[in-house]
């Protein structure tokens, strides 16, 4: 994982004609960047936001992303999900999207809506999600992939024991003769979405 998002800093870094600053170990806050990034006004080519904008999506957080960025700036979200055309896969996350529902800070329907609303305001928004990347997990790596989810994290005992029972009833369903160390095809589809904010007349 650590490689891929090297590779991909490094095609961000060529592809765009931009002087970039990585900040790296930089926690942003929901009132922090609501309140001051910490950037002048029109300063930055671009801000990247990977795996956390749904966090922070509010409209004070993207008028100050707004503020700092220069007239031809661009905000850059970038999500990493589940592979829902794996039935498996699928039928796992059914018992953890009713979860999602009163949890802000997870890739929910309701949640990424809120997002795009609020991008949507500033910002002409182009989608791609046809980057996908698959690796093979054991079946152990596959269990606490999901349960590291912040739904799951921030879930009490009772769900998350409950969540165990879920998963490996999906698992015998859908792998029968599973092997004891036999690796599954796991793979993560990639929302990228590159945002130019709207001029003003």
């Amino acid at each position: 994982m650590l490689k891929m998002i090297s590779e991909n800093i490094s095609n961000f870094k060529f592809s765009r004609p931009y002087t970039i600053h990585f900040l790296s170990g930089l926690i942003i806050t929901d009132y922090l960047i609501s309140t001051n990034i910490g950037f002048p006004d029109s300063s930055v080519d671009a801000v990247v936001a990977a795996h956390c904008f749904h966090w922070f999506a509010n409209q004070d957080a993207v008028k100050e992303i707004c503020r700092i960025l220069t007239p031809a700036g661009s905000l850059g979200m970038i999500w990493a999900m589940p592979d829902e055309s794996l039935p498996w896969v699928k039928d796992v996350l059914a018992f953890i999207r009713p979860l999602e529902k009163d949890f802000k800070c997870t890739i929910s329907e309701e949640t990424m809506g809120k997002v795009f609303e609020e991008v949507g305001e500033f910002f002409i928004v182009e989608k791609d999600s046809s980057m996908k990347s698959s690796w093979q997990l054991s079946y152990d790596g596959c269990y606490k992939y999901f349960l590291s989810k912040g739904i799951m994290q921030s879930s009490t005992d009772e769900i998350r024991a409950q969540f165990k029972t879920w998963f490996d009833d999906v698992m015998r369903k859908h792998f029968p003769e599973r092997k004891e160390n036999e690796l599954l095809n796991f793979s993560l589809v990639y929302l990228i979405c590159w945002c130019t904010k709207i001029k003003k007349n």
